[in-house]
């Protein structure tokens, strides 16, 4: 689901700082990266006619739900989407973290985001944690989810789930 890596087509990498953007909200009040400033940021890229952003709408909103009073939010970015389908789409999933709309592809292009859904994690001073890129699976299809075994570091049981990945030296 997610690079711990630089991402080959956007550049984008792991402890970079995300790039920063003003958009419009559903309400018509511009907000900005930096208002987030201070809480972990799951930032989504998506269209309400995607199908796998669909599929993914329930998943985030449970995400929001449960973490929202530990500093943590969800902000997604409607890409290419006109505001009342974007309603439609916030009404239909009960979602109550924020949408932006990115009409223009302004944060969309600072992303280097090529598809939908795509999803950065950054921590609460900005810098990125992971990249969810459209080719993986959805982080509705991750939630709750163990690992599989290609995706447990080796030697590793569910209670290291969540930690940082040391690789081993090899000798």
């Amino acid at each position: 689901m997610c690079a711990c890596r630089q991402d080959k087509r956007s550049g984008l990498a792991p402890g970079n700082f995300a790039p920063s953007f003003s958009l419009e909200n559903i309400d018509g009040t511009r907000q900005s990266l930096s208002d987030y400033r201070g809480e972990v940021v799951l930032l989504n890229f998506f269209a309400s006619w995607c199908e796998p952003c669909v599929k993914e709408a329930a998943a985030l909103q449970g995400l929001q739900a449960h973490f929202e009073h530990r500093g943590f939010t969800v902000l997604g970015i409607a890409v290419d989407d006109k505001k009342d389908r974007v309603l439609e789409f916030k009404r239909r999933f009960g979602i109550s973290f924020p949408i932006l709309l990115d009409n223009e592809s302004v944060a969309q292009r600072s992303y280097k985001s090529t598809g939908f859904p795509e999803s950065f994690l950054l921590d609460a001073q900005g810098a990125m944690l992971m990249l969810n890129d459209v080719f993986s699976r959805t982080w509705g299809d991750r939630v709750g989810a163990p690992p599989t075994t290609e995706e447990r570091p080796e030697g590793k049981d569910e209670r290291s789930r969540g930690q940082p990945h040391q690789q081993k030296d090899k000798q």
